[in-house]
């Protein structure tokens, strides 16, 4: 049997090799469509975006501003926060439970997929989790300990709101929890309660605001997207990615504590600890709302991530009070993790798997890596080289934007497409009757866009490859006097 000793060293060693792995991935990677859309909103700061809130914008203006507008430098700060959040988190379990506690919290937080893609990849779960683990601590202490807590708590809960709305579902398991526990009544006459949520919702109120001035725009293309129906099939597909990222300890116990701590409390009337019931009701909260709304609506495999925010908290309670007899759980737990993560690493960076490129997810990182080389060689053109760049999705011009950095921002028409932040930028009506260069996806020029120019011109097709072996094929052309969305 392994020494609890040497455990310690073998989780922090664990650690600190996924620390260090995470800065060779960012450093030897080029950022997703998704993260150079989001670099783009961070060049065009504003109160909120349609397609989110300011947050993520934010910490990559911050992050390239210190570290430089490279890959390395978009995604910099979220590999220290994240590794920063690691520390808190232990010193958190650590104080109010017992040191196993904190061990567990930190290593689930630094040894597992799902948060490892959150630190390497800049997306708005990357703000939600860093603000939204900061809440639900400060929260718990101002509960549980000192109310002038409640200061910092409402500050976080703000900022994580301004990352993603989805932490409405933590935030209101946090609201309801003293009206649950007779112990903790005594908190609704407590001034200080009240005022974190007002603090929560003056830091929110920009995006609220920037919403109001664009006709709730955010609200009704979220509405929509969350909305889509879903079948059986990506019910299973959701959960299923879950337990993969996740683990099958993990996400087992994220359904089984919170379950089994609210139902002995009010059912049992056992003396089950306050302290776990408060996290179980910020899970419980999210997981229901996850549950039945993805039985008949289609959601993303990173949408439950404020499901996690609350969950890690009882596994590590649970497991801290429990060492002797649970710790082997923790091991074969983060053991699963270690492996998944070292081994998508190495795929990424030295493809070690016989995976073909369409079921590869590492291909992703590779698919623009001809923009460079290709666009510049087609802007050199003396005919064409005063054009701006379009294309019909926001992936595309955002990857031209980032990686060639034009005098011209290159843009999206969205015709027959969903609105795009470029469109709050570049209205459709002052795109009229211009020239410009169109990039395809494919070698084919769309078909729904052949009635919105007056002439279109092929002017090169080119590959990105991945060791010499074809990922993506685009085309450029040549497309005149722009008609309009019609």
């Amino acid at each position: 049997m392994i020494k609890n000793k040497n455990i310690d060293y073998l989780i922090v060693g664990a650690i600190v090799l996924l620390t260090i792995l995470r800065f060779v991935f960012i450093a030897n990677t080029s950022i997703v469509d998704d993260e150079a859309y989001y670099h783009f909103f961070s060049k065009h700061l504003s109160g909120g975006y349609i397609d989110h809130g300011p947050g993520i914008a934010l910490l990559i203006k911050a992050s390239t501003l210190v570290f430089g507008a490279s890959a390395f430098g978009v995604r910099t700060l979220g590999v220290i926060l994240f590794s920063g959040i690691g520390i808190v988190l232990y010193l958190f379990g650590k104080r109010h439970f017992n040191h196993y506690a904190g061990l567990t919290l930190s290593a689930i937080v630094l040894i597992n997929m799902f948060f490892h893609a959150s630190s390497v990849i800049m997306t708005p779960d990357t703000p939600l989790l860093i603000f939204g683990f900061l809440a639900i601590i400060f929260y718990y202490k101002a509960y549980f300990t000192t109310p002038t807590n409640f200061y910092f708590a409402g500050i976080f809960l703000g900022l994580a709101f301004l990352s993603k709305i989805s932490i409405m579902f933590p935030a209101f398991g946090i609201f309801i929890f003293p009206f649950l526990l007779k112990g903790k009544r005594y908190l609704i006459k407590e001034w200080r309660y009240y005022f974190s949520f007002v603090i929560a919702f003056a830091i929110f109120l920009p995006f609220l605001i920037w919403n109001y001035n664009n006709d709730w725009d955010f609200f009704k293309y979220q509405g929509g997207y969350v909305l889509r129906s879903g079948s059986f099939a990506d019910f299973i597909g959701l959960w299923g990615a879950q337990l993969f990222l996740l683990g099958p300890i993990l996400l087992y116990y994220t359904f089984v504590i919170p379950i089994k701590s609210v139902y002995k409390k009010w059912t049992q009337k056992d003396n089950t600890d306050e302290s776990i019931l408060y996290f179980s009701v910020i899970t419980l909260v999210t997981l229901i709302y996850f549950i039945s709304n993805s039985a008949y609506a289609k959601f993303e495999a990173n949408w439950p991530a404020p499901l996690f925010l609350g969950s890690i908290f009882c596994f590590a309670i649970f497991i801290g009070k429990n060492w002797i007899k649970k710790k082997r759980f923790l091991l074969i737990q983060l053991g699963y993790s270690m492996i998944l993560v070292v081994l998508v690493t190495v795929q990424t960076l030295y493809p070690i798997l016989p995976l073909s490129t369409r079921n590869d997810p590492t291909t992703r990182y590779y698919e623009y890596q001809s923009f460079e080389s290709e666009l510049k060689e087609i802007m050199s053109i003396d005919s064409v080289s005063s054009y701006r760049i379009v294309s019909n999705n926001f992936q595309i011009p955002s990857m031209v934007n980032f990686l060639i950095e034009p005098e011209q921002e290159a843009l999206c028409l969205s015709v027959g497409y969903h609105k795009t932040y470029y469109a709050y930028l570049y209205p459709d009506e002052s795109l009229i009757g211009k020239d410009y260069i169109y990039l395809s996806k494919n070698k084919k020029f769309p078909k729904r866009l052949k009635n919105h120019f007056s002439e279109i011109k092929l002017l090169k097709n080119f590959e990105s490859k991945r060791n010499e072996t074809k990922i993506k094929t685009f085309s450029a052309w040549l497309v005149k006097d722009y008609k309009g969305k019609l």
